[in-house]
């Protein structure tokens, strides 16, 4: 071999370098445009109801489907308790009923809770903060959990849990558990709010109807736009 053979090498390995960077830019770029074309279906998915519990149930099946987990589970902070309670679960089985506590900084789920920070356990029997049985209820055996959690007006509101994936969590799977979780808070404190105000406008109504005294609400120029039983016993 001559100097012109070491550089034919030379240049079929640089062609070569160049083609296999190029095929990693694409993938990557696949990838994420993938991870954005499923967030925008899950923040589609979320954001369509007010009710709080479609909202959950919402929340859980888009991260299944991102992720490919076996199970979710979603919690709420109790403020007072310092807990993080469990309100919504998606799988077949899970290793806590809905209504379980957990306090702060006790478990994955509480760590999160009090740091307000992503938790990511390949292998839990080798975390410290794993301080559940995977063996209890119905046997369920937890291999590895990641969890994010869920904030809303730069407070932590709850905490999103994603159990035993089919593959190891990659940091596609991680970004979409937390724009997921992102999505999650927005939609939660909505359907809170939206929850108060039909709680006070019930109230309202039966303030407004049960007074036994005559009331009524008119316009500027004094047309009755609204009256209580009261005063429609009266002109009846």
């Amino acid at each position: 071999y001559d100097q012109s053979h070491l550089d034919l090498v030379q240049a079929i390995a640089d062609q070569a370098a160049i083609a296999a960077l190029n095929a990693q830019l694409y993938e990557a770029s696949q990838r994420r445009a993938d991870v954005m074309s499923t967030l925008a279906e899950s923040a589609a998915a979320v954001t369509s109801t007010l009710n709080l519990d479609e909202v959950l149930d919402r929340i859980l099946e888009q991260t299944s489907r991102a992720l490919k987990v076996e199970t979710v589970l979603l919690g709420l902070v109790d403020k007072k308790s310092d807990e993080v309670v469990l309100q919504a679960v998606w799988g077949e089985i899970s290793p806590r009923e809905v209504g379980h506590r957990v306090k702060f900084d006790q478990g994955i789920a509480g760590w999160v809770a009090k740091h307000g920070k992503m938790a990511v356990v390949p292998e839990v029997k080798s975390d410290e903060r794993f301080s559940i049985d995977p063996n209890l209820e119905s046997g369920y055996q937890i291999s590895a959990i990641a969890a994010a959690p869920i904030s809303a007006e730069g407070e932590v509101v709850g905490v999103l849990e994603a159990i035993n994936p089919a593959e190891p969590f990659s940091p596609d799977d991680l970004l979409l558990l937390k724009g997921i979780s992102g999505l999650a808070g927005t939609a939660i404190q909505h359907a809170r709010l939206f929850n108060e105000v039909q709680l006070a406008h019930a109230r309202y109504r039966q303030l407004f109807e049960d007074s036994i005294d005559l009331i009524f609400l008119s316009d500027w120029e004094g047309r009755i736009l609204e009256a209580n039983r009261e005063l429609s016993l009266i002109h009846i």
